[in-house]
């Protein structure tokens, strides 16, 4: 009843004196050369029904008397009413729910509703479909940080519109949970390396994404696993934190910051030396960890004119110069630490030879 009553066209035509009958002839084309069609009758007012959807229609109408008929009148032209085109927006409500929704139609009785998960493939076996006669319709659950395509059609009995412009929306990607950051340095991955590793999980669909900062200092986006440190130097420390987000090729959470850090001060050789007895000295270090290897150079200087070089390599707890005057020596020693890293520099220790005892005329207590 709707359908009829909705596609129905009214032609009126004023009375004609004298007349006894009217023809009106309806085609849909000017000419009325088209499937004309031609209806006699007494009254002024005639209805049309079951035309077709979308359609211009032209009218004409002519008197009919004893003697004759008239001319045709001027013509009248009339269209069936259409379904328009809804247009389309999107939302997501949550990380797993969207809602598309679309402007009313006029003469609309519902709707047909379609999404995508590509903008071309459509429906139900590829995504989804329903009808409604409302104007918005929820989607989900589906995977977070999903990107889906939403069209819509307004649809009377048989009657459709044209597939609305497709909109779409992503859904949210929850951030990960608070995580923590494992750190080791090892010799076979390098001494002076740090290795540091996160456990950040994220929810199914998508991937964690990791911003490393070295000390406080944005530095690399990478994964979850990272060495830092071959271009780290002796004494040189570094702490290394990570903030990490879930990701899609769409979309991604907020970030999480790891609860910990993982720090690494690169240790260094020392040396000391320290005088025994007047001429008689001892020196020792400690080398890092990992060391492979060690190594002393020794070295006197006579009243400060010029070095004189004394074994090498040798660590000594009693090392007595006899050449040295008194107060005129000074003895200085470098250890050299080897490892898998390579060799650090010279690391120095000095000590001055009899500054202690200085022999003068009036110091009869300090004896050579």
């Amino acid at each position: 009843m709707v359908r009829t009553v909705l596609r129905r066209l009214i032609a009126h035509g004023g009375a004609v004196a004298s007349s006894t009958s009217y023809d009106i002839q309806r085609s849909t084309s000017s000419d009325f050369l088209t499937a004309p069609v031609t209806v006699n009758t007494t009254a002024t007012t005639l209805s049309s029904s079951g035309l077709s959807y979308n359609t211009m229609y032209f009218f004409r109408v002519r008197a009919n008397s004893a003697t004759g008929s008239g001319p045709w009148s001027n013509t009248s032209i009339v269209s069936t009413w259409t379904l328009a085109t809804p247009s389309v927006s999107a939302v997501a409500n949550s990380s797993t729910t969207l809602t598309s929704s679309w402007s009313a139609i006029n003469h609309a009785a519902s709707y047909n509703v379609q999404c995508s998960y590509d903008n071309t493939n459509w429906g139900g076996s590829y995504c989804g479909a329903a009808s409604t006669t409302a104007t918005s319709f929820g989607w989900g659950p589906t995977s977070q940080g999903t990107t889906l395509y939403f069209r819509t059609q307004a649809v009377n009995g048989v009657y459709t519109s044209s597939w609305s412009p497709s909109a779409s929306a992503t859904t949210t990607i929850d951030a990960p949970a608070a995580y923590s950051i494992t750190s080791y340095n090892s010799l076979a991955g390098g001494w002076n390396v740090l290795h540091a590793t996160s456990n950040a999980v994220c929810p199914s669909g998508t991937t964690p994404s990791y911003d490393w900062y070295a000390n406080n200092n944005f530095w690399v986006s990478g994964t979850q696993y990272q060495s830092v440190g071959y271009s780290l130097n002796w004494n040189d420390n570094i702490t290394l934190s990570v903030a990490s987000r879930c990701i899609t090729s769409a979309t991604s959470s907020s970030f999480v910051w790891a609860n910990n850090t993982a720090s690494m001060s690169l240790p260094y050789s020392t040396v000391s030396v320290t005088g025994i007895a007047f001429r008689t000295m001892g020196w020792g270090g400690t080398c890092p960890n990992y060391t492979t290897s060690s190594s002393y150079d020794w070295f006197v200087m006579a009243n400060r004119g010029g070095w004189s070089a004394g074994a090498n390599g040798v660590q000594y707890t009693s090392y007595a110069n006899t050449g040295v005057a008194w107060g005129d020596g000074d003895i200085r020693v470098r250890l050299h630490c080897n490892g898998p890293w390579g060799g650090d520099a010279y690391t120095d220790g000095w000590y001055d030879y009899g500054s202690g005892c200085v022999p003068t005329i009036t110091t009869s207590w300090c004896t050579y």
